[in-house]
């Protein structure tokens, strides 16, 4: 499997970036450019097998029957299915995990779409909304465990928040031994934490893509500009280099009065500020987060000093 990546060796990492002052009205206008990268992959059928299988084992160690899926970094990790339909919390999807099972559950105007390309699981569909849906998966765990209480874990835990809602946990709590719902973030973290070399490749060109952006971005930055503005054009650059989601956190112009966690605001960039900036892309639903800092104008000694001591630490 190739992913062509094609950037410039990333250098603001390592170095303070010199912004000049704003130039001819004009000669600021951002080019609608990005890197030529195509979708992201589907994940090979031998992959997403020894996922499955690893999953399996672990449910096995931590006695386990049943594992129901909300979040979408699972749903997606476990089956590839792949929707721009994730960001309807009024219809979600679900994953059901069996030792001899791997069932999707979705909204019924789902199926023409499940059924466009071969999968590796069956799918069920429900009429109506979110409480519908948690109806049609508690059926089907009754349905597959008849006679029986099975152990269920849902994936609500460490950065698991998923898409369930009270019917759903009231409907499995009917269903599981003990009338008890367990945690399965454990479980499936301990698949998740271990990278393939596919995964791997995800990430780099996710990195290489949050990479290009900045620097691109931070070239066309100058005296005068707003937080908001360059704010927009990095996510618009994350974009165009091929990300599948981009949502930079803060981009903050200061001093040194840093606020973590505010919002881009309408403040200009002045001679002497730095740039500070948290931001990120996800591609083939693999994230990379980068942290960029750059300063408007020439640093003075004390400031390289200071830079490179903290570099040299950290």
């Amino acid at each position: 499997m190739e992913v062509p990546i094609n950037l410039a060796t990333h250098l603001a990492s390592s170095r303070t970036d010199k912004m000049e002052p704003k130039p001819k009205s004009g000669d600021t206008q951002s080019k609608l450019t990005g890197l030529s990268l195509p979708p992201a992959p589907d994940v090979p059928a031998d992959e997403l097998a020894a996922r499955l299988s690893n999953i399996r084992r672990e449910m096995i160690a931590d006695k386990l029957d049943v594992i129901v899926l909300t979040d979408v970094k699972n749903i997606q990790y476990f089956t590839d299915f792949r929707a721009v339909s994730w960001y309807f919390n009024s219809r979600p999807f679900f994953v059901v995990v069996t030792a001899n099972d791997l069932i999707l559950f979705g909204a019924d105007y789902e199926e023409v779409h499940v059924n466009s390309k071969p999968r590796g699981f069956s799918a069920l569909y429900y009429a109506g909304y979110a409480d519908q849906g948690a109806a049609r998966v508690a059926g089907s765990i009754r349905d597959l465990f008849k006679g029986t209480t099975p152990r269920i874990a849902i994936d609500y835990g460490d950065e698991m928040l998923g898409r369930g809602s009270l019917p759903l946990i009231e409907a499995l709590r009917g269903l599981a031994a003990g009338g008890t719902v367990k945690t399965a973030s454990p479980t499936l973290w301990r698949v998740r934490h271990i990278k393939t070399r596919f995964e791997a490749e995800m990430k780099r060109t996710a990195f290489s893509i949050c990479d290009g952006a900045f620097d691109d971005v931070i070239a066309e930055a100058h005296i005068g500009i707003t937080e908001i503005e360059l704010w927009r054009k990095l996510q618009a650059k994350t974009f165009l280099n091929g990300a599948d989601e981009a949502n930079p956190l803060p981009v903050i112009f200061g001093k040194g009065d840093f606020t973590y966690g505010r919002p881009p605001s309408a403040r200009r960039l002045e001679e002497g500020h730095y740039v500070w900036a948290d931001f990120r892309a996800t591609y083939g639903g693999y994230s990379a987060d980068r942290n960029r800092i750059a300063r408007a104008g020439k640093p003075k000694a004390w400031e390289l000093e200071t830079y490179k001591a903290v570099r040299d630490v950290t």
